[in-house]
């Protein structure tokens, strides 16, 4: 499981009650979060998108776009 929240925080559990926080550094505010395919998404102001694996390691994407993203959603 995983939340997202202001200034790239994101937090994460394995069983949905010890959760674990994780920031992106210099990141935006995030607002939404998925999964699917293996892989997490999360997307917030200015166009951001990070993806991530393992949900503790993000790697920030290329967007078409600077408007604000409030949520993402997998077509898996």
């Amino acid at each position: 499981m995983v939340a997202v929240g202001n200034s790239g925080a994101i937090i994460y559990s394995t069983d949905g009650t010890n959760w674990t926080n994780r920031t992106i550094n210099g990141a935006e505010n995030l607002y939404g979060v998925t999964h699917g395919n293996s892989l997490y998404m999360t997307v917030g102001n200015n166009g951001v998108i990070y993806k991530s694996s393992n949900a503790i390691d993000w790697k920030s994407l290329s967007s078409p776009t600077s408007d604000l993203l409030w949520s993402v959603e997998s077509i898996d």
